[in-house]
């Protein structure tokens, strides 16, 4: 059994110190969403550490557990859940520390270099950059909310952020001398041309992982040394140090591999060259008329509109077509995005099976805290009539 402390903290820069703390005296932890009502937490959490437990996490916003876990659990991570029920993840340190090595190999980070956390460490994007600075023996400036000028007066060198944190810093024209590892989703190519012509960060690597592979483990579709990444069929799988030692289930720790060691994931891409490219999710495919079409793709065109700040795509049922593609729009810049033009980019781009049969203007978008698309909630409310 291995010694878990649970944290549920309000307070991120609090949290990292009682992470910090857990990690030097040999505990595992696990960071539950402090924003989470109590039902869905409970759910997720009383089949393995009881309802006595969540009862003093909820009120105390911490509590401890012993878990049949393998001894070197450095934390135990939930899964975003943006597509379905979150998985619980117990990662190890030889795990972490791969995570790590990696990512500071290819973007060329020493002890010289001070990360930014401006991301929830509930996620496992918040958690590797703890662990990444504490590789390093240096100290990570944590933030609740991106602060630009704060993080440039504090010498930071070397960020986490998301797409949606990236596109604000562009709009207010801030600029920090740091490298930005960008990931949480699809990436806008009209986002990085903005980036690029404005100067507004010295570097922009975009990363692709999962909390099965405790965070990005490629980086600008190439991965790091020693993971392997493949595509039969066309659907991306893992292979390597940085896979979670296996899930939760309801009866203990479940393989997530198969018998050859690889992680098959659901999404969609493909391997030229050794180069990684990820195209959609297998459980967000839209068929439509026979015809399959990856709502991410249809996002990323969408979203080079210079009206258009953010888009989500999903498909709704049809009679005729089995599925139509439905697509919410968030104007961009006090622009009024023009439907007929942003139906033709679609078409020119992804032919006329991927055009959206509606087209809804929309003041913001249902995200995860780390600024993924929750389609499932916005499914729900593009099946209502517009209005």
């Amino acid at each position: 059994m291995t010694r878990v402390e649970l944290f549920r903290q309000a307070d991120r820069s609090v949290e990292a110190e009682h992470i910090l703390r857990a990690w030097d005296e040999g505990h595992a932890t696990w960071v539950v969403d402090p924003v989470a009502s109590v039902d869905p937490l409970a759910d997720l959490v009383d089949a393995w550490v009881g309802p006595e437990t969540v009862e003093r996490l909820v009120t105390s916003g911490a509590a401890t557990v012993d878990l049949d876990v393998p001894d070197d659990t450095a934390t135990v991570v939930t899964s975003s859940g943006t597509t379905g029920t979150p998985k619980v993840l117990p990662l190890t340190t030889a795990a972490l520390d791969a995570s790590a090595d990696g990512a500071h190999a290819h973007l060329d980070v020493t002890d010289r270099d001070r990360w930014l956390l401006a991301l929830p460490l509930h996620h496992v994007a918040g958690q590797s950059v703890l662990w990444r600075s504490r590789r390093l023996g240096t100290t990570a400036m944590v933030q609740p909310r991106l602060d630009v000028h704060a993080a440039a007066a504090a010498g930071v060198t070397v960020a986490s952020l998301v797409p949606t944190q990236l596109r604000r810093m562009v709009d207010a024209d801030l600029h920090l001398d740091a490298t930005v590892l960008l990931g949480g989703g699809a990436v806008s190519p009209a986002l990085l041309d903005d980036v690029a012509a404005g100067g507004h960060v010295r570097r922009v690597v975009r990363s692709y992982g999962l909390t099965e592979t405790a965070g990005g483990c490629v980086y600008d579709g190439v991965a790091f040394p020693g993971v392997e990444v493949a595509a039969p069929a066309g659907r991306l799988r893992i292979r390597g140090p940085v896979l979670a030692a296996g899930r939760l289930g309801p009866t203990g720790l479940v393989p997530i591999t198969d018998d050859e060691g690889w992680l098959v994931t659901n999404d969609l891409g493909a391997v030229d060259g050794g180069v990684v490219s990820v195209v959609g999710r297998v459980d967000d495919v839209v068929v439509t008329g026979g015809v399959n079409v990856a709502p991410a793709a249809v996002e990323v065109v969408l979203e080079d509109d210079p009206a258009v700040s953010r888009a989500g795509v999903v498909g709704l049922h049809d009679e005729a077509w089995g599925q139509r593609v439905v697509a919410a729009v968030v104007p961009h810049g006090g622009r009024t995005p023009q439907v007929d033009a942003l139906r033709e980019r679609v078409r020119h781009q992804l032919g006329a099976a991927a055009v959206p049969k509606e087209v809804r203007i929309v003041a913001d978008l249902p995200l995860s805290a780390l600024g993924k698309v929750q389609r499932d909630r916005l499914h729900d409310r593009l099946a209502r009539p517009a209005g």
